[in-house]
């Protein structure tokens, strides 16, 4: 399997896809009034800071992401007592129609 995975720098492909499926995401989130960056996102992980409402409707709707500390956000970032951080991570595997799903669901489309 690591042969495939190795050969032709297949695994270089692969990651520049769950790359540019994390920059979609973070575009889209940046574009959004649902949701903001807690930091800039420089590859497949993208950290938004999602409202309450907005982490429950994802959820309902079958997305899977992550908390992230709030602890660990600069000291010149305040988040209002129903908003929190969140760890979305895009992969190989991630379709854009899946990232786009994800944000029309965010925005309450």
């Amino acid at each position: 399997q690591f042969d495939a995975w190795l050969d032709e720098e297949h695994w270089l492909d692969l990651a520049d896809h769950a790359n540019a499926m994390g920059r979609r995401l973070a575009a889209g989130i940046a574009a959004s009034n649902r949701a903001r960056h807690a930091w800039p996102t420089d590859a497949n992980e993208v950290f938004a800071i999602f409202n309450a409402a907005t982490v429950d409707r994802l959820k309902a709707a079958g997305a899977v992401f992550y908390p992230w500390p709030a602890t660990s956000l600069p000291s010149t970032e305040t988040l209002a007592p129903d908003e929190h951080v969140h760890r979305l991570v895009t992969s190989f595997a991630t379709t854009e129609a899946e990232v786009d799903q994800f944000l029309s669901i965010m925005n309450g489309d």
